[in-house]
């Protein structure tokens, strides 16, 4: 419900004083989202996950390439971003998830 992947049948959601059905778009960029299952598209890059991921929260396209550049670095993942993410290890995959 939070996230908008499940309808809120009644009460509100409010973070930071935002109500997520009222004002989703900022919302989404105030907070994280990391399922169970790992949310990523086989078919896509490293790269083109992340870019995809920071669109759907709201973050602005101007700061897109600097945000994939330090959370690539931050999680020892650079080397990673070109590759198709069905070519992942377990490992690389639940640190592309955390970036996400």
């Amino acid at each position: 419900m939070i996230t908008g992947d499940e309808t809120i049948t009644s009460g509100e959601i409010f973070i930071n004083g935002f109500d997520v059905t009222k004002e989703p778009y900022k919302t989404l960029g105030r907070i994280g989202y990391c399922p169970q299952f790992d949310a990523l598209m086989d078919d896509l890059t490293g790269e083109e996950t992340l870019r995809f991921y920071s669109r759907l929260r709201g973050i602005h396209e101007s700061d897109i390439d600097e945000q994939i550049t330090e959370l690539s670095q931050l999680l020892y993942f650079e080397m990673h971003l070109n590759k198709l993410t069905k070519t992942y290890s377990g490992g690389n995959k639940r640190k592309l998830s955390t970036a996400i």
